[in-house]
Parts: structure tokens; C-alpha cells; sequence
């Protein structure tokens, strides 16, 4: 990662830290409330990085994993893959799709995937990575936030 993007992804990567439920609650109210904030969260970065290392990194974006538990799914364990992209990147949803599968492989777990956007383009609003052929399909759908409607 360059020093620039470095710089750009650490203030993120840190309020995502610190305010996790104050950032559900401000972009994602309806999960925020299906959330069992008397247990702890767990903030699984470290694992991610080991289950995507092996992926092409684009640029100026910040990935975490956070593990949580759902009051509607009788106190399943799931996980949140949550990525801020600040920059137009048109392999952004296949890539929501890849970290989706891997996390879910390597942890066994249901994997919820959302995307805040930074960048500048009211056009740009990706929700989805969809790809059929023949009788086959493949589909993802995540929640995204784009900041510039705020």
C-alpha cells in the first residue's frame, strides 16, 4: 500500500474501530438494531488479511471483518465484511463477492457485506456482482452507503 493510501485508510480503519456502533447506527440503523450490543464484538482484520492476501488490492480502501451477534437469528455468530472504497473501481463487486466467499469458507460462518463509498461520482453506485452462464448464476447483493449523500 502506497504512504497516500496508507494515510487516507488509517483515520477510516480507526473510526471503524473505535465507533463501530455509532457507525452501524449512522449508515446501517436496521442492522445496528439486530445486533446484540450486551456482547462483545470482535474486530477479525488480522484473519482477513490471511484469507485475501492472495487477492489483487485496489486502491484507497479499507477492509474489516467484524464478528457479531444477531438477536433475530437466535444468537448466531455472524460476521460483517465492511469495505470503504474512495475511488471508482470497477473490480470493486467482484471483489465483494471473493472476500464474501473466502470469509464465509474460512470461518464457517454467514458473512453480511457492506460498502461505504467516498468517492465523488454521483454515478457510481455498485450493489451487486451477478454472473450467469448457461443454467448456472452467481449473485451477491451488499448494502452500500455513499457518503456524498449525506
Amino acid at each position: 500500500m502506497s504512504q497516500a493510501a496508507d494515510d487516507y485508510d488509517s483515520p477510516w480503519k480507526e473510526a471503524i474501530h473505535r465507533f463501530f456502533p455509532d457507525f452501524l447506527q449512522f449508515f446501517y440503523p436496521q442492522v445496528h438494531q439486530d445486533i446484540d450490543w450486551s456482547v462483545p464484538h470482535r474486530f477479525l482484520d488480522r484473519e482477513l488479511r490471511k484469507v485475501t492476501r492472495n487477492s489483487v488490492q485496489g486502491n484507497r480502501r479499507v477492509d474489516t471483518l467484524i464478528e457479531v451477534q444477531s438477536l433475530s437469528r437466535g444468537a448466531q455468530w455472524l460476521l460483517i465484511h465492511l469495505e470503504v472504497q474512495s475511488q471508482h473501481d470497477a473490480k470493486l463487486e467482484a471483489r465483494m463477492l471473493l472476500y464474501n466467499a473466502r470469509a464465509r469458507d474460512h470461518f464457517q460462518r454467514t458473512v453480511a457485506s457492506f460498502v461505504i463509498l467516498a468517492d465523488s461520482s454521483s454515478n457510481w453506485r455498485p450493489t451487486s456482482f451477478h454472473d450467469t452462464i448457461w443454467d448456472c448464476s452467481l449473485k451477491l447483493e451488499f448494502m452500500m452507503r455513499k457518503l456524498i449523500d449525506y
